[in-house]
């Protein structure tokens, strides 16, 4: 299963830029170009119990892109039951995404969370941020900063147009989406015998797919869910990337991907061999990626 989801969604959305056309495509400069930041707690790796007493949760990191997207990654206490008159807790980390705007007074407003305030309006290597959540109280913490300082077309909103999934084995058969439904995909290869685990949940269609200078990949999805990815080598024509935590990208861990431009579409195809039941079968993908529009 993992082969598969592996060739299916995760390597997909992670693109490099190979420009193919004879006239390019110039793409606009997104909207908050050269100003992507990424602020980290200071205090990240603290323990709740013993640091923050009063508090059920601690943000680790929020970045803001070029695009326009926000990544918020918060270590929230889930409480477990260890039997009768026994609980015990453990921590996990939660990755919220969604567009955000820079309104006035060094502000940041985020699409499903409320705002955040930085103290200094200047650029510089630390920084306090005041979270104030729709839902919960103010409360404030001290952050390193980490700026982009590379620009790149491929750093912005895409959008998955369609996409195209090809089986080249004992049985030859391709078939074309519209965007990419994981549950649509998966029931294709079931029909071919190439998948045979469960459902995804439902919704779980990409919406949104943020590539940014921050080395940072934010994949999020109809039903809320969010994949999130550290870019770990870039060059002309290939992106490596490790997911941020297990699970994410349905349990592929890292890799590599290409991509080319046709004028102002990003062409991305991949091609590899899934074994299942003993067969294998060769598998290429094709997606079409288009800037998302604000």
């Amino acid at each position: 299963m993992k082969k598969i989801i592996t060739l299916l969604l995760p390597l997909l959305l992670l693109v490099s830029c190979e420009k193919t056309s004879k006239k390019p495509h110039v793409f606009p400069a997104p909207p908050y170009v050269g100003q992507a930041v990424r602020y980290t707690n200071v205090y990240a790796n603290a323990d709740i119990d013993t640091d923050y007493s009063q508090q059920s949760e601690i943000v680790q990191f929020v970045s803001f892109t070029e695009g326009g997207t926000y990544l918020l990654c918060r270590k929230v206490e889930e409480p477990l039951t260890g039997g009768p008159g026994k609980v015990s807790k453990k921590y996990v980390k939660t990755y919220t995404a969604g567009t955000y705007t820079i309104v006035a007074d060094n502000t940041y407003r985020l699409e499903g969370y409320g705002t955040v305030k930085k103290a200094s309006t200047k650029v510089q290597a630390d920084e306090e941020l005041t979270f104030t959540p729709t839902a919960g109280q103010p409360f404030t913490i001290p952050c390193t900063v980490q700026n982009a300082t590379v620009l790149d077309d491929l750093y912005r909103q895409w959008d998955v147009k369609s996409t195209r999934v090809k089986l080249d084995g004992d049985m030859k058969v391709a078939a074309d989406f519209a965007g990419c439904d994981i549950n649509e995909i998966c029931a294709f290869l079931k029909e071919n015998g190439l998948y045979d685990g469960e459902d995804f949940p439902a919704g779980q269609k990409v919406s949104l797919v943020d590539i940014s200078g921050l080395n940072e990949i934010t994949i999020l999805y109809e039903n809320g869910n969010v994949d999130h990815a550290k870019i770990t080598s870039h060059n002309l024509s290939v992106i490596g990337y490790q997911w941020s935590a297990p699970g994410m990208g349905f349990g592929f861990e890292n890799g590599e991907a290409t991509v080319a431009y046709d004028a102002d579409t990003c062409i991305f195809n991949i091609m590899g061999n899934v074994t299942h039941n003993g067969k294998t079968t060769e598998v290429s993908l094709t997606w079409a990626l288009k800037e998302k529009k604000l």
